[in-house]
Parts: structure tokens; sequence; C-alpha cells
């Protein structure tokens, strides 16, 4: 029964009604704050619950105390790799999560550590590789790439597809502060360059053309199916090259952790591109529109394409244009009987048959004369007795037989015998109702 008046006495542990006596509520958990004193001092009474917190003792609980030490692992990893602590945050509520699911069992804290740091900065798009946390940390790559699949699978975190736009300050950076640290200074006969003395505007000249190749990339969808890492470096490396600086493709390799054949190969691919073919990078750079080179360049192979087919219907009649595919208007018969002979001529199929029938002839003859013998069915015996079926009988031995025709008539005494103790006590019952009669 709920209690409907308004006169309320508010104690420290219950609420009453001063009218009917009913306790309203009792024992609330305020969030006010009492402070108590001692011989020592003050202090706070009661304690801080948390959100996550199993109860309001004041020692903690084995799994918040379990948090509370892996949280400060996670501190203690992002500030030796630059991270800031909205990374820790994340971090710290999937380990949570995992402690549920028990995903942190034989596993060591540092790969479990690396594995939530390198989830959450996906999460949040930052600039970090795999690589990043498995050289930081000592950790073998391929443990650390099948935690990394364990735990997104697990934990149910959909990651976003990483751009390839978000390496480029980091890459940039990386190379001029290694071309400031006069790694790449080039000193010879032929040619004389110091990289030493690149200066800010030269950064940011690099950083924007970096960006441009990049954005030129993915609006051409040759960065499909290839790695962010793998995009920046083929346009950091043409970005280069644009403004004269002399560096190989082994140094930008060594930035991205790539393989120096891969970045090539890729790099022969996308330079194989109509837009590449018909632009150079400098063009690139001095065009004021990237639509308008990305209309020019489609109107130019829409063109070729023209052409070509142009050549074709002027060389065959019979050529016929049909959503950029070539059809010949042949009859259905005469183009099986040329597909037949595209297949496989004539006089090959004869060669072969006759191929055929020298090897297996013994075999195909003898398949031929056993589908041509007829199964007769037999008449089948029928005896009077067991006994004479067992004398017809030439597979059973002599001693098998006489000793089952042996069991036999000893069988057929004894039935003998019960057929005429049957008989006797049926007449003698017959006789005794004649008799009665």
């Amino acid at each position: 029964m709920t209690c409907l008046h308004l006169n309320i006495n508010y104690d420290r542990y219950k609420n009453v009604c001063a009218d009917c006596g009913q306790i309203i509520a009792e024992n609330d958990i305020i969030n006010e704050l009492n402070f108590g004193e001692t011989g020592g001092g003050a202090f706070v009474h009661g304690a801080f619950v948390d959100i996550d917190q199993d109860n309001a003792t004041a020692k903690q609980s084995s799994r918040n105390a379990t948090i509370f030490k892996f949280q400060n692992n996670l501190i203690r990893i992002a500030e030796n790799m630059q991270l800031n602590d909205s990374v820790v945050d994340k971090a710290k509520k999937y380990y949570a999560t995992a402690l549920n699911l028990r995903l942190t069992q034989s596993r060591r804290n540092t790969l479990v550590a690396a594995t939530l740091l390198a989830i959450a900065a996906r999460e949040l798009n930052l600039p970090y590789l795999l690589i990043d946390f498995a050289d930081s940390l000592k950790i073998n790559p391929a443990d650390l790439s099948t935690s990394y699949i364990k735990f997104t699978e697990e934990l149910k975190i959909e990651l976003p597809i990483q751009q390839p736009s978000v390496f480029v300050p980091r890459f940039v950076n990386q190379l001029v502060e290694l071309m400031q640290q006069g790694e790449y200074d080039i000193d010879t006969e032929q040619f004389k360059q110091n990289l030493k003395d690149t200066n800010d505007m030269q950064k940011a000249e690099l950083l924007t053309r970096t960006k441009k190749l990049v954005s030129i990339m993915m609006s051409l969808n040759v960065h499909q199916a290839r790695k962010p890492q793998l995009v920046v470096g083929i346009a950091l490396y043409l970005a280069c090259l644009s403004m004269n600086f002399i560096i190989g493709i082994e140094q930008i390799s060594e930035i991205i952790f790539m393989s120096p054949i891969t970045l090539q190969n890729r790099l022969k691919f996308i330079l194989q591109h109509d837009y590449f073919k018909n632009y150079s990078i400098q063009q690139i750079f001095d065009a004021t529109d990237i639509e308008s080179t990305y209309e020019d360049v489609s109107s130019k192979i829409v063109q070729k394409r023209e052409e070509r087919y142009t050549a074709l219907e002027q060389n065959d009649k019979s050529f016929t244009r049909f959503e950029n595919q070539q059809i010949y208007q042949l009859e259905i018969s005469e183009d099986s009987q040329q597909l037949d002979d595209y297949l496989c001529a004539k006089t090959l199929v004869e060669q072969r048959q006759t191929l055929y029938d020298q090897l297996y002839k013994d075999n195909i003859d003898y398949y031929i004369e056993k589908r041509k013998i007829q199964k007769g069915t037999k008449q089948r015996r029928v005896y009077n007795t067991a006994q004479e079926g067992i004398q017809n009988i030439a597979e059973i031995p002599k001693d098998s037989r006489d000793m089952l025709l042996e069991l036999l008539a000893d069988d057929n005494h004894q039935q003998n015998k019960e057929r005429d103790v049957i008989h006797e006590s049926e007449n003698e019952e017959s006789v005794r109702d004649i008799m009665l009669l």
C-alpha cells in the first residue's frame, strides 16, 4: 500500500510518514559528503561507488585491482608511443569487457595492452600500424596480428576503413627528419645535392603534393585492395621526384614498412593508368582544376575507343558493335560448326578415337562379350522331406550329412511319439463321452 500523505519526517537512515507511521524509504544512498572528526583529524563518511564497481567496500575487489593495474600499463605504453588519453580510456573499456569474456587468459599483459591500444587507435583513425606497437613493445608481429583479429571478432568491434590520407603527415615528417639529419645526402661527380638544408617551406610543399597525389589515386580507385601506407609511399615518392629530391625506393620502403619490390611493382601498376599516361607529374601539379583533367582523360579514352571501333567496322562488314563487345552475325548452325572446329577439329577427333581403340581394344571387347551373356533362371528343386534335401546337397560333407540325418530321425521319432500320445488321449475322451450317453 502506498502512502498518500505529505507529512513526512526525514530521518538520517529512513523516511517515515508522520500521519500513518509507514516507512517510505530507508538506507538511501546519498550524493552529498558527510564529514566526521577523530583525534587524528576529519574524514569523509561512506565510500565512492563507481558505475562498474561491484561493491562499496573500502578495499577494491580483485577485478577492480586488475583493471587498475592494467590501466597503469596502458598509460605507460601510451606515453612511450605518444598516444592521447582517449585511446587509453577506450582500451580500458575494451579490457573490462575482455575480462568478462575471459579473453585475457593465457595471454601476456603486454600483448593484450598492445592489441587493445591498436584497436582503439584504429577506431579513432590515428596514423598507427600494428608493426609500430610490435616494435615499441618488442612483440612478434604475427602474435600481435592473431590477437588483434581474435579480439575484434570476440568483442564485435566494427573497425572503420583506414584512409591513406591519415598517414601523409606522419610519413612526410619522418622523411623530412631523415633528410635534415643528412641521411640521404648525395655527393658524387655526376650529381650533388644537400638534402640537409630542407626548410619548412619545402616540407609544406612536399606535404601538399603528397596529399594531392593521394586524393587523385583515391579518385581513380587505384587505392582499392592496397594497404594505405603503400598508397602514401607511392605518392610520397612521386612528390619527391617532382621537387627534384633524389630519394630511392629503398628509403621510402623503410619508412612505410614495405618491401622495395612490392613498392616498385605497385608504382608500375599505378603509372600504367590512362590518367598518368596522358599527364606527367609536373602537369598534374601545374593544373589549376583537377576535375578538368579527369574529364580530359576520359574524353581521350572514349575517342581512341571510337577510332578503334570505326577501323574494325571498315575492315570487316560483318562486325557490329554492341556494348563494347565484338559480335559476328552468323547462322546458328554455322556458328556451332565453327565452335566445334575451334575446340577440336574433326580429323583430330578421328585420330583420338583410333588411338583409343588401339589402346583399350581388349577391355572394350571383354565388356561387350560380358554384356551379351544372359543370365538363365534355374529350376528350383522341391523335396518332400528335409532328409531328402540334405541327401541331395553335395556341398555338405558326408560326416556332417550323416549327423544331420540322425538328428532329424530322432526328432521325427519324438514327434511321432507325441502324436501317438495325443491320439490315445483323444480316443479315451471319445469313449468316455459315448459311455456317458
